[in-house]
């Protein structure tokens, strides 16, 4: 083997794995993972490694990173991928994924996306889509690369996986510029290894155009994969085929209401506005309402803000709630109360220093962080 010798590849859990794990987790009175993709970053950014070894992790290797000589020669650019770098990743002991095939046209992509398609459901681990690759290697060299994304390779994913679910409540939450944003309590399930039992309504607009009242069954997906979104109500349709046949749907018993949005802010009580030629509804108490104060503190700390690594959700509202801060400039005093954050639950000797050091590392930043982080709507 040469030297030099790195090999990519990715760590996952398989389906049934991920669930013994969440149930060994719940037995034990502990917090259980939401999907199968965090549990398996979680478990590699663990400190205690012994932890991670109980685990029933795999890996897949599907590529070479940098690689040395072999007997002179260019190890990498001599072969190609799929028929090569493969099978020697194989002979090593390293496990790879039966599942790929090297196609000479257009058509047979399409042939092998829809055959893969159709077999995803029945995989033993979750996959939301394909990646296209060139083979030659020395190919991939000429190509190269666009800022960090490769030429000589695509994703291509699958449409995303629904569900039919039904809608328990709508609530409000209330966002960092004051927008009333309704939210759809749904009964929960699996939508693509992921429990879902909320999804953004976007806006009042949005509840009126698709007809979702409280009580409809309705489709879900997870948008990218990723963000669950209904995509429509069931009900409405049926509610829409009755007005056209004549039908007085008013009268029927147990009829979904449709959802009436509050005029006041439920976090502060104060009178919500719209402003003309936008569909959101807004606060405008801006940071004396609790809400947005609390959303701002986040927003301010956040990893693309000021980066104030400690200061997650759970503790800016414990800091609220005792009085040690109200506002972001508050957050720069917290080293004249280090006695007092040491009482505090969640906050030890460790996590209080790592905090302030985070703390004092963020008094000089480069002034685009700055600006993102006042969270300006528009800016």
């Amino acid at each position: 083997m040469p030297e030099q010798f790195e090999v990519r590849g990715e760590i996952y859990f398989e389906k049934q794995d991920f669930i013994t794990l969440n149930q060994s987790l719940a037995n034990a009175g502990k917090k259980v993972f939401s999907n199968a993709r965090n549990a398996a970053s979680g478990s590699m950014l663990l400190s205690d490694t012994s932890i991670t070894a109980q685990r029933p992790l795999k890996f897949f290797a599907y590529a070479l990173g940098k690689v040395g000589t072999l007997n002179g020669q260019n190890f990498y650019q001599t072969y190609t991928h799929g028929d090569a770098i493969l099978r020697y990743l194989q002979e090593c002991g390293f496990s790879t994924n039966p599942l790929y095939a090297t196609c000479d046209s257009l058509a047979e992509l399409m042939q092998f996306y829809a055959d893969m398609g159709a077999k995803r459901a029945d995989l033993p681990y979750e996959i939301d889509g394909m990646v296209y690759k060139i083979n030659e290697i020395a190919l991939r060299e000429r190509l190269g690369f666009v800022a960090r994304y490769p030429r000589w390779a695509i994703a291509h994913k699958f449409p995303a996986e629904k569900k039919i679910t039904t809608l328990n409540a709508i609530t409000i939450q209330v966002g960092r510029t004051g927008s009333l944003t309704p939210v759809a309590e749904l009964e929960p399930i699996n939508v693509a290894g992921v429990m879902i039992a909320r999804a953004s309504l976007h806006n009042e607009e949005e509840i009126r155009r698709k007809d979702i009242r409280i009580g409809d069954k309705v489709e879900i997906q997870r948008a990218g994969d990723v963000i669950p979104q209904i995509t429509r109500s069931l009900d409405a349709e049926k509610r829409d085929e009755a007005l056209k046949s004549g039908v007085n749907i008013s009268q029927k018993p147990n009829e979904a209401d449709e959802f009436i949005f509050p005029e006041v802010c439920p976090a502060c009580g104060t009178q919500a506005v719209r402003i003309a030629g936008e569909a959101a509804i807004r606060c405008p108490a801006n940071l004396t309402c609790p809400a947005q104060q609390l959303e701002a503190l986040k927003h301010f700390v956040s990893r693309d803000a000021l980066n104030i690594v400690g200061l997650g959700e759970r503790n800016l509202q414990t800091l609220l709630d005792k009085k040690l801060i109200s506002n972001a400039v508050d957050i720069f005093t917290l080293h004249q109360h280090r006695e007092v954050l040491l009482a505090l639950e969640g906050f030890q000797v460790i996590s209080v220093n790592n905090l302030l050091t985070s703390i004092e590392n963020a008094r000089s930043i480069p002034l685009d962080k700055f600006i993102y982080a006042l969270g300006i709507r528009n800016i």
